[in-house]
């Protein structure tokens, strides 16, 4: 095993050779590192571009070590360090926690050799491991599949109609009470535009869902009736300008964009609460 603060040579038959068990859990943002041993140095280049243009659907399967250390748990990155930093810049929280595939008692040596192959390798897509928890019967993925198959729906590659792109943004939702607001969320969105193509974007999914999730009375009917006289495009354009404006995440801008819809034209007295107080 290499000392500290020198960088494992490993040929890749040898890194090969140190396929370990793992496992997906969510892990703190907070409780993740990198070990400058074998990772190369943050681009800030890189990380600027994808700060230009965030895609929190892009971010995929983080990948780390778990170490037990006498401080506590610390998470070290596979594979994932712009992914984190990103996260991180855009105001997510330390507490804050994402999807990551886990190996438990690796050596420095191991931690290098999983590192370069995952590096050169192709990612691990979202929706192809949604797909696999499928395949397994998870709990959670068969349920999501189940509420938005309710409504004409599928968790799939984009570009049709029908299909929904953004696998995380709808675990989050199916989370908040197992699936109860998600269902609310695709009646709305089937109510209002069918299985049109692209109208179950993440930012109506996300702003929807926490809507609803802090005013479960909300009538999903006359949401629907409002709804439905807006474009899908809209919605999401003005969330985004809401998001950039405010610097607040885009699911909170689109319920704030929604709260707006709803209260439309509506007595003072039967409005929403400011999304924003």
């Amino acid at each position: 095993m290499s000392s500290q603060g020198s960088r494992p040579v490993l040929s890749k038959s040898e890194a090969a050779q140190t396929a370990k068990p793992s496992r997906i859990e969510y892990v703190r943002l907070g409780d993740m590192m990198v070990d400058p041993a074998y990772q190369r140095p943050l681009n800030e280049r890189k990380l600027n571009k994808m700060l230009a243009d965030p895609d929190l659907d892009a971010i995929g399967v983080l990948c780390a070590s778990c170490r037990v250390t006498k401080n506590g748990v610390v998470y070290a990155l596979l594979d994932g360090q712009h992914r984190w930093k990103f996260l991180l810049a855009l105001d997510f929280s330390p507490e804050d926690v994402v999807q990551t595939e886990v190996f438990d008692n690796l050596s420095r040596a191991e931690e290098a050799a999983i590192y370069r192959l995952r590096n050169t390798a192709e990612k691990v897509g979202r929706l192809d491991l949604y797909r696999a928890r499928l395949v397994e019967h998870e709990p959670v993925a068969m349920g999501m599949s189940d509420i938005v198959a309710r409504f004409g729906w599928k968790i799939e590659q984009g570009g049709f109609d029908g299909h929904c792109t953004c696998v995380d943004t709808v675990e989050q939702v199916y989370l908040y009470d197992q699936g109860k607001t998600l269902n609310m969320v695709f009646a709305t969105i089937a109510g209002s535009y069918d299985r049109q193509k692209g109208v179950a974007h993440r930012a109506m999914v996300s702003g929807l869902g926490k809507l609803y999730y802090r005013h479960p009375g909300i009538s999903v009917e006359e949401m629907i009736t409002r709804l439905s006289k807006v474009k899908a495009s809209s919605v999401v354009a003005d969330s985004r300008s809401v998001s950039t404006m405010f610097r607040t995440k885009l699911g909170d801008a689109a319920a704030e964009v929604l709260t707006g819809i709803y209260n439309s034209n509506r007595k003072e007295v039967n409005k929403l609460p400011a999304w924003r107080s």
